[in-house]
């Protein structure tokens, strides 16, 4: 985790909806900096909804979740269809699903994958 060091938001931003080419514009430098296509990149209003929109965005038939974790994050992809396990940390390493979940830092319990594990 590293907070962010940057200057905090006027009250006039924080109060009003985003701007679409403001959110667009997001979007294309988040895609830069992540190594993603734009037309796969969504920024949305909480991870609740990230949570809810990834398999949908993703199209993979199997995922793996490294828990114990957050119940929501299985939940929304059996909600979508794929074919979800929960594994243990020291399983993560060796997953052949087309996508692994790794929550960092892990929810409920704090549990800390070091960058260079990632």
């Amino acid at each position: 985790p590293e907070p962010w060091r940057g200057a905090r938001a006027s009250e006039e931003a924080l109060n009003r909806l985003p701007d679409p080419a403001a959110l667009a514009a997001l979007e294309a430098v988040a895609a830069a900096a992540f190594g993603a296509s734009p037309e796969r990149t969504a920024a949305v209003a909480g991870a609740e909804a990230a949570i809810r929109l990834l398999p949908l965005l993703l199209g993979v038939r199997a995922v793996e979740v490294v828990g114990p974790t957050y119940g929501a994050h299985a939940e929304a992809w059996r909600a979508a269809g794929v074919a979800t396990r929960l594994i243990a940390p020291d399983q993560a390493a060796a997953s052949q699903a087309g996508v692994l979940v790794v929550v960092n830092p892990n929810n409920p319990d704090g549990r800390l994958t070091r960058r260079a594990d990632l």
